[in-house]
């Protein structure tokens, strides 16, 4: 399911526009902000001409000057994270590193290539970042930021995590209660603390897991090829087909070999810059996934 909401505030008006898509319907509701406003579904053929009928809507509310409402994060301390959101209980050990976390009531859209960015406040031992709603990253290649090796840091975001291309490493913990849809995703040396919980689903053309991250997925996992080597990174995707870093043949292009083993962050550049990795052109396999992004 992807969802967008823009809101038109100028002026005399003051007008939201919203979509939801899922699967072959979407469901467009608009009015004046602070009503229930009206809804209307249209079911289509497909899930992809779903989408693509969305996007063009979108396009449209955006030119003439619709845009996704600014949502402005406040610090919030330690007490009050804990009285007010029971839902950090997942997050309840950081807690006791941080004095402060920075809050954010709504969906927010950020062009910032770093996680930890959000955060109004670094902590000397710990910071955490809390997104009540989706959060939605444009910049094309996102990480944790410039807190590495600070593995008391946590994100937590309640709705849905869409990214282009996302890496992580060596990093403290990252929480998606909702579905996590992403282009490229690489997750690798989580010895020091390092990992993604997703809730619902992991859509994504491909995942690199490595060297110790741990992920879990409590939805499905719809991706088109899962790349990792012989820890546990890719227990996730159990029932999955795993392509190894260490097996070559008739998988991965030539200079992509080295002694024997693919080396995951020249693999996630190639794949990011949008180049061939795969000899078979990376077809996904059939059955599974079904693209959403």
């Amino acid at each position: 399911m992807a969802r967008t909401y823009l809101e038109l505030v100028e002026g005399t008006s003051s007008k939201f526009w919203e979509i939801v898509v899922d699967g072959t319907d979407h469901t467009v509701r608009y009015g004046k902000i602070g009503t229930d406003g009206r809804e209307s579904t249209k079911s289509f053929d497909s899930d992809e001409e779903a989408l693509a009928q969305a996007e063009k809507l979108i396009r449209s509310k955006r030119k003439k000057g619709y845009a996704e409402p600014t949502v402005e994060g406040e610090l919030v301390d330690v007490d009050t994270l804990r009285e007010s959101y029971p839902v950090l209980e997942q997050v309840d050990w950081l807690l006791d590193f941080v004095e402060s976390g920075t809050l954010y009531k709504g969906n927010v859209t950020s062009g910032d290539e770093g996680l930890m960015d959000l955060a109004l406040e670094q902590g000397d031992e710990g910071t955490l970042v809390i997104i009540d709603g989706d959060l939605t990253i444009t910049a094309n290649n996102a990480g944790w930021g410039d807190r590495a090796e600070f593995s008391n840091d946590g994100v937590l975001v309640t709705g849905n995590l869409t990214v282009n291309n996302l890496q992580l490493s060596e990093i403290g913990a990252v929480i998606v209660q909702g579905t996590m849809r992403a282009k490229n995703i690489l997750v690798c040396y989580g010895d020091d603390g390092g990992s993604l919980d997703i809730g619902g689903d992991l859509i994504a053309d491909v995942v690199i897991a490595s060297t110790y991250f741990v992920v879990d997925v409590a939805g499905e996992v719809k991706v088109g090829h899962i790349i990792g080597d012989s820890t546990y990174a890719t227990d996730f995707a159990k029932g999955k087909e795993i392509i190894s870093l260490y097996d070559e043949a008739n998988v991965f292009i030539d200079e992509l070999s080295d002694d024997g083993e693919v080396e995951e962050w020249e693999l996630y550049e190639k794949l990011t810059a949008g180049e061939e990795v795969f000899v078979n052109g990376g077809k996904p396999r059939e059955g599974s996934y079904e693209k959403e992004w």
